[in-house]
């Protein structure tokens, strides 16, 4: 047996090993070298002993069988290499149109590249390599398969009882489709694909940018009464409603109209499940929408796999080049945009940013949907329209499957921030090439852009929508609703989806407004509130009960005391571990919340580089990240600083939550009726 032959069979799926052995040796022979290899004295069921075997005790068969020779090791391998559970992250790669590629030139550039990489010492995977490039037709659509290798550790306590690791070699492939602009990269480990992007970008210059898989594309692709499980995910903000929310059922697809009828508003697929056909074969084929991930779950032959993947593929792909193309926009491309004397003072890379950006924001309206792959660097957008725009650092964490806001490694505080082309610590100063998500997974990045997100301010996206408008008034775009660039792809959130709430719009504060604050109450009320801590001296939560019920003046040394004026709240002492300080249930409009309040008691203005702005910037990261938090108050008897104030805006964009800034006034006004409910009513 040659060389290759072991190191297919190695790398082979158990069931591909048992196929080939059953498929080419007789029962009767296969049986005597089954009792040969495993000591035994019989076998009842000798097809389910052969499954129950080592893949050691397979290859020890095959190597006392004349039968099976080094070419048929090779077909069964071909033929059984995808898995088990074999699927694929479809990326889309315009860059690659009008390349010209060969099987030589991509293993070669591959080879070269990929021997560059260098590796830590007991990494979890290391030493990515391509083994082969092959090119195959699928329908005429010429596709290059490039199979690489890896080795992946595995920690083990010894004999000894001490620990060690072993690494094994894993193959895994990847799909490259320049006529139809694809890459297909088998599901594997995060930092592996990253090295793989890595490669392609280094050699190329292609950025290679995930699909994300929305309800209408896939009603578009699949079938919908196939579907059987489908996960839904809250993108309104509706207190009465589970943030997520799971269904499974053989006939979902019969009712799924029924089944969800009160969640077809604000609920957007995360993964579903479908029956598929594979050519007479019905499997169960598994979704994850927001990786624009597909995979099936039974083993099927290489020729049924890659048929059925080109044909999912190339009608994904064909939907999202019809949103790509130029149908509704091709008037644009001719007209001199922003050539008015309102951009003259612009140059002409900045017009031309500003151009991409109209044109995405056309096909998004045209098309209806939220989220769009655009050749737009988030970073480059940012360093060239600073004043009208801001970051934030926003990654996705292949633990918790979900977009995060990471922390620093070192003192875990989620202040970071951009210097340069480099991330920075504000608390502790350190630079970092890494960050962490709260479930303790590091997020490693390659480039800025995977880890930013640049919201564009609403006074930039007015003018784009005027100008627009002036050309094509029949296009349907609102200048309120918010245009985010993250990991090459323009996102649309609707002004509806979020919401900045005015302290006077909530039911339960309108009464403090109506309270006409003079100027000697206000000389009054600053030295008294100046007085007022956080907490008190000695905080407890005896103390905090019985404070709720004195109202004499000495005890009124917190800030806390002061919400006591609504019968709901009792103060409690701050926990470390908590996030917020207050929380009361309250109403705008016809909606209910609970309102969670993150309380400073400095009286200066808070600037967003201050120690106290850092505080609140980190406290109000957690709150809005928290799917119990519906409404997040900003609460200080200060002023606060608009950066500051437009940070956690956006973040509140991202996330989908509301956020209200009860500054200085709000506090005087609280203040008044303090005084007017407890200390000046017999």
């Amino acid at each position: 047996m040659k060389k290759e032959s072991k190191t297919a069979l190695e790398l082979m799926r158990l069931e591909g090993i048992c196929k080939l052995i059953t498929d080419n040796i007789e029962k009767e022979v296969l049986e005597n070298r089954y009792l040969r290899v495993t000591d035994k004295g019989k076998v009842d069921d000798l097809e389910k002993a052969i499954k129950q075997c080592t893949k050691s005790q397979l290859i020890d068969i095959i190597s006392i069988s004349h039968e099976i020779t080094d070419d048929l090791i090779q077909k069964y391998f071909d033929n059984y290499r995808y898995g088990m559970k074999p699927g694929f992250v479809l990326n889309w790669a315009s860059g690659f149109s009008g390349k010209t590629l060969t099987e030589n030139s991509l293993r070669t550039d591959l080879q070269t590249q990929l021997s560059t990489y260098t590796y830590q010492e007991g990494s979890s995977y290391k030493n990515l390599k391509c083994s082969n490039v092959v090119k195959w037709n699928e329908h005429g659509i010429p596709v290059f398969e490039i199979s690489l290798n890896y080795l992946k550790k595995h920690n083990y306590i010894d004999e000894n009882d001490k620990f060690n690791y072993v690494y094994e070699m894993v193959e895994c492939f990847v799909w490259v489709c320049s006529e139809k602009g694809f890459v297909a990269i088998y599901n594997m480990p995060s930092s592996v694909e990253k090295l793989i992007r890595k490669a392609f970008y280094s050699i190329y210059g292609i950025k290679i940018i995930g699909i994300s898989l929305d309800k209408k594309i896939l009603d578009t692709i699949f079938d919908s009464s196939n579907r059987k499980k489908v996960a839904l995910t809250q993108l309104k903000d509706n207190p009465n409603m589970p943030q997520k929310a799971t269904f499974s059922d053989s006939q979902f697809g019969q009712k799924e109209t029924e089944i969800l009828k009160d969640f077809n508003d604000g609920y957007g697929i995360t993964s579903c499940l479908y029956d598929e056909d594979i050519k007479g074969d019905i499997v169960t084929m598994g979704v994850n929408n927001n990786k624009g991930k597909l995979y099936i779950n039974k083993n099927v032959s290489a020729e049924q796999f890659r048929q059925w993947s080109v044909d999912t593929i190339v009608s994904i792909m064909n939907y999202y080049s019809d949103i790509l193309s130029d149908a509704g926009v091709e008037k644009f491309h001719s007209l001199n945009l922003f050539s008015s004397n309102e951009w003259k003072r612009m140059g002409i890379a900045k017009k031309e940013l500003l151009k991409q950006l109209a044109l995405a924001m056309i096909k998004i309206s045209i098309s209806s949907i939220d989220v769009l792959p655009v050749d737009i660097s988030a970073l480059d957008f940012y360093k060239a329209f600073r004043n009208d725009s801001q970051y934030i650092l926003y990654g996705n964490c292949s633990t918790c499957n979900d977009d995060v806001i990471p922390k620093c490694p070192n003192c875990s505080s989620q202040n970071l921030k951009l210097v340069g082309d480099k991330i920075v610590c504000e608390y502790c100063g350190t630079e970092h090439r890494y960050c962490v998500c709260d479930c303790g997974n590091n997020i490693f990045y390659d480039a800025i852009d995977e880890i930013i997100a640049v919201n564009i301010h609403n006074t930039l996206i007015e003018k784009i929508v005027a100008e627009i408008m002036a050309v094509d008034s029949n296009i349907h775009l609102d200048a309120k609703d918010t245009y985010v660039l993250q990991n090459g792809h323009l996102k649309h959130i609707r002004k509806d989806e979020y919401n900045v709430i005015m302290p006077q719009d909530i039911e339960e504060f309108k009464s403090l407004y109506a309270i006409d604050i003079r100027k000697d109450m206000f000389e009054e009320y600053s030295n008294d509130i100046a007085k007022m801590g956080e907490k008190c001296t000695k905080p407890s939560i005896g103390a905090c009960n019985e404070c709720k019920y004195n109202h004499e003046m000495e005890t009124k040394n917190c800030i806390l005391k002061l919400f006591t004026v609504f019968d709901e709240f009792i103060p409690q002492p701050h926990q470390g571990h908590e996030f917020g300080d207050i929380k009361l249930s309250v109403s705008v409009g016809s909606k209910s919340y609970t309102l969670q309040g993150i309380l400073k008691s400095n009286h200066s203005k808070i600037t967003k580089s201050s120690t106290t702005g850092k505080e609140i910037l980190s406290q109000a990261i957690s709150g809005l990240v928290d799917d119990r938090v519906e409404l997040l108050a900003i609460i200080a008897p200060a002023t606060f600083d608009v950066q500051l104030m437009e940070n956690i805006i956006f973040i509140s964009k991202l996330t989908k939550k509301h956020v209200v800034f009860l500054n200085n006034d709000f506090i005087f006004r609280l203040y008044a009726l303090y005084n007017y409910k407890f200390l000046k009513v017999a």
